[in-house]
This record gives C-alpha cells, structure tokens and sequence, in this order.
C-alpha cells in the first residue's frame, strides 16, 4: 500500500522522532544507576556497557549506561537492598 491520500496525492514522510531515541538514553541511564543500587559489580558494569555499545542508540547508549552507573555510585545512591543481604549465602 502506498502513501496516499484521499486525492492520490503523495503524503509526506513523518518527521524522524528524535524523542523516542532522548527516552532511550533515560532509561539506559536509569539502568544503570538501577545496576548500582542492586549491587551490580562494576567490572560487570563495563562489560555491559561494551555489549550495549553494539545496540542501538550506538555507543552512546552504552555509554550512558556507564554513566549512569558511575554517577549512582558517586552519589552513594540508596540500595535497597543491604550489601550484608547480598553477600550472605542463605
């Protein structure tokens, strides 16, 4: 089916939605403080983040992962789970 409208005009193609890829980028940032709240360790970190390179957004959702993460923890972010919870083999 093509792209007409009720004339057999042609219809203009959207607008490429710049938003959707701002969303991503948040939300890979959240991850990533998200990571560091549930004791994520950060030499996992910088793996994901080098595997996340491969996806889209390229590279730099990656790095806002990393980021995300790096920020949480200079932050000292609340974990809401204790490190003593985390490390004890129950």
């Amino acid at each position: 089916m093509e792209d007409k409208d009720l004339y057999g005009k042609d219809l203009p193609a959207p607008p490429k939605d710049r938003n959707c890829e701002r969303g991503a980028l948040s939300a890979k940032f959240r991850v990533g403080a998200l990571d560091y709240a549930l004791g994520g360790h950060p030499l996992w970190e910088i793996f994901r983040t080098v595997y996340q390179m491969s996806k889209r957004p390229y590279v730099i959702g990656g790095l806002t992962l990393l980021v995300g993460y790096v920020t949480a923890s200079i932050k000292h972010a609340q974990r809401p789970v204790s490190m003593n919870s985390l490390l004890s083999k129950t």
